[in-house]
């Protein structure tokens, strides 16, 4: 009797740790969260604006780079023709314009940068609030990245992708 009552114990428990896993398993979903951002809108009207900052930043410093580069040819033609002070002053006004091309490739860059993060951060808050909203929809107690190189190496759980971008509109 005993051991028949044990039995059924175990068979209990184990009949638990099975519902409770199966349960734990539904309340896990996924998305690949760069997927759904690329999708969107307003990403690739952000990348369209960046595309075009970083084209007029390009033609701008191709045209320093360009006059810097005449006025270094002229010097080197005409330094023979031209007095040591007269030499050493044009090499200091060439470095001078060579540093200031460098120093404008660090500030535009810096620029496309910080240009960059103020478009796309309201873009990704508004896909992690989408992404929320729908777990809690859902019932889910978490939620991973199964984009890749984000450490899901497997996602059997539900896929959120669909629902999210109804959600989005997209």
């Amino acid at each position: 009797m005993k051991s028949q009552s044990k039995g059924n114990l175990l068979t209990l428990f184990l009949f638990l740790g099975i519902i409770s896993y199966g349960h734990a398993q539904s309340n896990i979903g996924h998305i690949d969260v760069q997927k759904l951002i690329i999708d969107m809108p307003e990403y690739k009207a952000a990348e369209a604006e960046i595309n075009q900052l970083e084209n007029l930043y390009k033609a701008n410093l191709d045209a320093e780079k360009r006059e810097f580069q005449i006025l270094n040819e002229k010097y080197q033609a005409e330094a023979a023709t031209k007095s040591k002070e007269e030499n050493d002053k044009i090499a200091r006004n060439i470095m001078k314009r060579e540093l200031y091309i460098r120093k404008k490739e660090q500030v535009t860059s810096e620029e496309l940068r910080k240009t960059q993060i103020r478009l796309q951060e309201p873009i990704i808050k508004k896909a992690n609030d989408a992404i929320q909203k729908v777990a809690r929809q859902r019932g889910l107690n978490y939620v991973l990245d199964s984009g890749s190189g984000q450490g899901v190496i497997f996602a059997n759980g539900v896929d959120l992708m669909n629902d999210v971008k109804r959600e989005l509109g997209i």
